[in-house]
């Protein structure tokens, strides 16, 4: 059977870490997106049209973000990392044109998602 020592250390060490807990929630609290939406999805290949369709569900389904992929002119190929490829700071891939990309963050603006490049 423990020991009342024990049970008092447990106790202390029960405390210790809720004072420890309060502090490190709070600063990840601060460090966190803005608003109550933190959930992310990832659509790393999708095409800018699609994404922008997508918007809307996803605003309304409790998403905050929506993940692209790079935006930037890129190597041709379809592999995934041709992406990661860059060859010049045009806003044009195979994902879509740099109006499409605007018509993308827009609408995802209008439904309360942001974009994360």
């Amino acid at each position: 059977m423990p020991s009342t020592v024990l049970h008092s250390l447990l106790a202390a060490a029960s405390l210790s870490s809720v004072a420890f807990a309060a502090p490190a929630y709070d600063v990840i609290q601060a460090r966190s997106t803005p608003g109550t939406k933190h959930v992310i999805a990832n659509l790393f290949q999708w095409n800018w049209n699609s994404v922008a369709q997508e918007c809307a569900w996803l605003g309304q389904n409790g998403y905050g973000f929506v993940q692209v992929s790079p935006t930037n002119e890129h190597i041709q190929g379809s592999q995934w990392w041709t992406d990661y490829q860059v060859v010049s700071y045009k806003l044009q891939s195979k994902r879509g044109s740099a109006a499409e990309f605007s018509n993308m963050v827009k609408t995802c603006k209008n439904a309360g998602v942001g974009v994360i490049v």
